[in-house]
C-alpha cells in the first residue's frame, strides 16, 4: 500500500494568523480606563450646578478641596501612562494648590474654571448626560454674563447651545437683537404704568424732563403723569425730588468721569488687541516683561492702538478701576465722593456683589493667568439714600459688562441684575495695602491724585463761588456744561502732574517694575531699588541678551529666564511668594532675599502630595 503525500498547503497551520495591528498593551488599556473613571469622578464629585451657583457656604468649599483631594491622592502617584486630560486636571491642580493656601479656599474654584477655559469656551460641548458636560455647560454660561433666560439650559442640560441637539449651533445666534439686548434695564421695569400723582394706571406720555434720568433713547428714572394738570397740581410736591435727582446725578456723572481719568492717564493695562465673540468681549493683554526687565514705572497712560471701538476702551478701563473704587472714592478721610454729593444724601451702603445678565462681560487672554472672566471677581456697586428717601443704585463700572446706565432705582438693580450678595455695609474708609502688585501700586498713586484733585479743584471752585458745592446747583444747563469742562480740565492736569509741586507729591517714579517668577511686582522702596538698579536693562541690551541666548522676543517665558541669570550673576533671589503687609510696614528687605536662602523653593509637588495625603475624603 502505497502512502499518500498531504499537500502542504491543505494542512492545517498550528500558529495563530496575527492579527492586522498588534494589540495594545493590556497596561496602557488600563491607564486609559483608570483615567477616565478618574475624570468622570472628579466632575461627580463636585457641586452640581444647580448648588454650585450659590457658592457661599463651607460646606461647597470643602466639597470642592475633596474633589481635588480624591483625584490628587487617585491619580498623582499612579504609574503608567495618562490621559491628556487627567494629566491637565493634575497640573491645574497643582498649580493652584501651588499658589493659595489654605486647601478649602473659595479661590480653588475661580481659579479651577478660568485655568480650563479651553475645554468649553471655544469648542462644542457633546451631550452625553454626563456630570462633566453638565458643568462645562454651566461654566460657559457664566462666561456669558450669567443671562436669566438661559438659566434652566445651563442648569439642568449639558447641550452647549441650548437647544437641545447638543452641538452647539445655535452659538452663532445673535445676542445684539431686541431679546437679547442687556445693555439697558428692561422697559418694563424703568417704563412707570401709573400716575404719580392721581396714581391713574394706563399709557402716560407726559414726564418732568427736569430730573429725568437718560441713558440714550432710554428712560431710566422719571417721574410720569396722565395730563398737564396731574404734572401742575403736583408740582410743589415734586419739586425737592426733582432738584435732588438733578443733583445727584451731576454728582455721579462726575465722578465717574474723573474715575475715568484716572485710570486713561494712569494705568497698568496694555492691550494687543480686543474683539467680540459669544457675546463676550476678550481682551489680549501684553507681557509686561519687557518694562519690568527695565525697572520702568509702573502706571503709564493707556495706549489707544489695538482697541477695535471706543466702547472697548470704555469697557476696558471700567473694569480696571473697578476693584479701586473704595479706596478713590474716600480718598484721605476726605471723602471726595461725599464732598461732591454733600446736602444730597442721608447714607451709602456700599455691596459687594455677583452679578447677572450681563450684556457683553469681558475675558481676559494671558498665559500664566488663565483666561479669567470678570463674571468671576466681585462687583461694587453703592446703594444710596437720597435725603427724599428714594433709594437710587449707583453703579461707576458697570460698563466692565456692557451696562449703558449709572444710576437706577436699587429695586430696579437688585431685581435685574443682582445674583448674589457677597457682603454689604456703611461706605468707610479702606486701608490700603503695600504696593508690591500692580494693582496695588495703581490704588496708591489714584488714591494721591484723586487728593490732589479734592484740594485742587476745591480750592478753585471756593474762590469762584460761595461753596465748593455750589456748582451742582447751577440752574442754566450751558453754565453748568462749562463749570463741568472746567472741573475736568483742572483734573487732567493733576492726572498729567502739570501742576506744580504734583510729581513731587505722587512720586510716580518710585513706583518701579521688576519681575517674580508668576507675576511682575512693584516695588516704592529706596533700599529695593538700591538693590535691582544693577539688574535692570536697557531695551538695547534686553535685544543683545535675548539674541546671544538664542530666546524668542515673543515668548514670555524666556524674559522670566534672561530676569533669573541676572538674579544669579548677582547673587541674589526673589521669592516665589509675595511679601506680606507686616514685613513691608517692618522695613525688613522682603522684596529680595539671599541666594541661600531656600525657604520658598519647596517642591510644589511634594507639598500638595502631603498636604492632600492628610485629608479626609471618605
Amino acid at each position: 500500500m502505497m502512502a499518500t503525500t498531504q499537500d502542504p498547503s491543505d494542512a492545517v497551520s498550528l500558529t495563530p494568523t496575527p492579527p492586522p495591528f498588534p494589540p495594545l498593551p493590556l497596561l496602557f488599556l488600563d491607564s486609559r480606563r483608570l483615567c477616565r473613571e478618574a475624570v468622570t469622578m472628579f466632575y461627580e464629585s463636585l457641586p452640581t450646578p444647580a448648588v454650585d451657583i450659590e457658592n457661599n457656604s463651607e460646606r461647597q468649599h470643602r466639597q470642592w478641596g475633596k474633589a481635588f483631594a480624591r483625584l490628587v491622592r487617585r491619580e498623582f502617584l499612579r504609574k503608567g501612562k495618562h490621559l491628556d486630560e487627567c494629566k491637565q486636571l493634575l497640573e491645574t491642580i497643582t498649580l493652584i494648590n501651588g499658589l493659595h493656601q489654605p486647601a478649602f479656599s473659595p479661590t480653588f474654584r475661580v481659579d479651577f474654571i478660568q485655568r480650563r477655559t479651553q475645554s468649553f469656551l471655544f469648542v462644542p460641548i457633546i451631550n452625553d448626560g454626563s456630570a462633566k458636560s453638565k458643568h462645562l455647560r454651566y461654566y460657559k454660561w457664566i462666561y456669558q454674563g450669567m443671562k436669566e433666560a438661559d438659566r434652566l439650559d445651563a442648569l439642568a442640560l449639558a447641550d452647549d447651545g441650548g437647544d437641545g441637539r447638543g452641538d452647539g449651533s445655535n452659538d452663532s445666534r445673535d445676542d445684539t437683537s431686541a431679546a437679547r439686548d442687556l445693555s439697558h434695564l428692561p422697559k418694563s421695569l424703568t417704563s412707570r404704568s401709573y400716575c404719580a400723582h392721581c396714581y391713574w394706571e394706563g399709557p402716560l406720555s407726559l414726564y418732568c424732563k427736569g430730573c429725568a434720568i437718560k441713558t440714550g433713547s432710554h428712560l431710566t428714572i422719571t417721574t410720569r403723569y396722565c395730563s398737564a394738570s396731574c404734572r401742575e397740581l403736583d408740582r410743589q410736591r415734586h419739586q425737592q425730588r426733582c432738584e435732588l435727582r438733578r443733583r445727584f446725578a451731576r454728582a455721579t456723572h462726575m465722578m465717574k468721569s474723573l474715575h475715568i481719568l484716572l485710570e486713561q492717564t494712569n494705568t497698568t493695562l496694555s492691550i494687543h488687541n480686543t474683539f467680540e465673540t459669544g457675546g463676550m468681549l476678550f481682551l489680549t493683554e501684553k507681557y509686561q516683561h519687557v518694562e519690568a526687565l527695565q525697572g520702568r514705572c509702573a502706571v503709564h497712560p493707556l495706549a489707544a492702538s489695538g482697541f477695535e471701538t471706543a466702547e472697548h476702551v470704555m469697557a476696558a478701563l471700567q473694569d480696571e478701576y473697578s476693584s479701586t473704587l473704595s479706596v478713590t472714592l474716600l480718598s484721605r478721610g476726605q471723602a471726595l465722593w461725599l464732598w461732591i454729593g454733600a446736602g444730597l444724601v442721608k447714607d451709602i451702603f456700599e455691596y459687594i456683589v455677583q452679578v447677572k445678565n450681563a450684556h457683553r462681560p469681558i475675558v481676559r487672554l494671558t498665559e500664566h493667568f488663565g483666561t479669567p472672566s470678570n463674571m468671576l471677581r466681585p462687583h461694587i456697586v453703592y446703594r444710596v439714600v437720597l435725603k427724599t428717601g428714594e433709594h437710587i443704585a449707583v453703579d461707576f463700572s458697570g460698563g466692565r459688562y456692557g451696562w449703558a446706565e449709572t444710576m437706577m432705582h436699587w429695586d430696579h438693580f437688585e431685581q435685574h441684575r443682582l445674583a448674589r450678595c457677597i457682603s454689604k455695609g456703611r461706605l468707610r474708609v479702606h486701608s490700603l495695602k503695600p504696593p508690591y502688585l500692580l494693582m496695588a501700586a495703581k490704588s496708591q498713586i489714584h488714591f494721591d491724585l484723586m487728593d490732589l484733585i479734592y484740594e485742587h479743584v476745591g480750592g478753585m471752585l471756593k474762590s469762584a463761588m460761595k461753596s465748593d458745592t455750589d456748582f451742582l446747583k447751577v440752574a442754566d444747563t450751558q453754565e453748568y456744561a462749562r463749570l463741568e469742562a472746567a472741573i475736568m480740565g483742572e483734573a487732567r492736569k493733576v492726572c498729567q502732574l502739570k501742576i506744580p509741586g504734583a510729581a513731587k507729591k505722587i512720586g510716580l517714579s518710585c513706583y518701579r517694575m521688576y519681575l517674580a517668577p508668576f507675576e511682575e511686582r512693584v516695588t516704592c522702596r529706596p533700599i529695593d531699588h538700591r538693590r535691582f538698579f544693577a539688574l535692570w536693562m536697557t531695551r538695547r541690551q534686553i535685544e543683545r541678551e535675548l539674541a546671544e541666548n538664542e530666546m524668542d522676543e515673543d515668548y514670555r517665558q524666556d524674559y522670566c529666564v534672561l530676569w533669573e541669570m541676572a538674579l544669579d550673576d548677582a547673587g541674589i533671589r526673589v521669592p516665589i511668594k509675595a511679601p506680606f503687609s507686616e514685613e513691608v510696614r517692618s522695613g525688613g528687605n522682603v522684596f529680595v532675599a539671599d541666594a541661600d536662602d531656600d525657604s520658598d523653593t519647596t517642591e510644589i509637588s511634594s507639598g500638595l502630595i502631603t498636604e492632600f495625603t492628610n485629608l479626609d475624603v471618605d
